[in-house]
């Protein structure tokens, strides 16, 4: 669902001037093209939660991507590896087979938060990541992320944290319409969602 609506985001720029053919009222001008390391960086604070045995953890997995994008409440003695610390504004990004785009943008994230290390934890003062979540699930943008993935087969193809930095954008300089932009394509998702139920 998000994955319809997202699909033109990437293509609403022009390839030669750089200037989107639709914008929202009062915004000019061209978008600037940024790799994703001069927007923002991957979280890598790693934690063992097994230090912790007895510690409740929210932990953001792919499992709990998949049954319904909502954390599990697991102990810390019940995680074989090492996780990553999340907290604040977040965007996880599955490593593993882009063309699934397990992209999860996570809100106001406190507490014991965790996520898998097949993600990459996105963070930004300078990028809206709910644009950059739509910028993510189009169909360019995983197209582009397949190209750059590495591995033996697609299934097991992945992405690495440094290509997935390296790789440039369109994005507008003003965040307003960064946002405005992220909030329709929202708002088309929940509004599928509703007459879908």
């Amino acid at each position: 669902m998000q994955q319809q609506q997202s699909r033109e985001l990437s293509n609403m720029v022009g390839e030669n001037k750089n200037i989107p053919e639709l914008r929202f009222q009062g915004f000019s001008g061209a978008w600037e093209k940024r790799k994703l390391e001069d927007l923002g960086k991957i979280i890598r604070i790693s934690i063992d939660p097994q230090a912790t045995p007895g510690a409740k953890f929210n932990e953001y997995s792919m499992p709990a991507y998949d049954e319904g994008k909502k954390a599990n409440i697991v102990l810390g003695k019940t995680m074989q590896s090492s996780r990553l610390k999340i907290s604040g504004d977040v965007l996880l990004i599955n490593k593993l087979n882009v063309r699934q785009r397990r992209i999860w943008l996570l809100r106001n994230i406190s507490g014991n938060a965790v996520a898998s290390s097949e993600f990459m934890p996105f963070v930004s003062n300078m990028l809206n990541l709910e644009f950059l979540e739509h910028m993510m699930l189009s169909d360019r943008t995983t197209l582009a992320m397949e190209s750059i993935s590495s591995g033996t087969s697609n299934s097991q193809k992945r992405i690495t944290p440094s290509d997935f930095l390296s790789y440039v954008i369109s994005v507008p300089a003003d965040a307003h319409e960064q946002a405005k932009i992220g909030r329709m394509f929202t708002e088309i998702d929940n509004l599928i969602a509703v007459n879908q139920r």
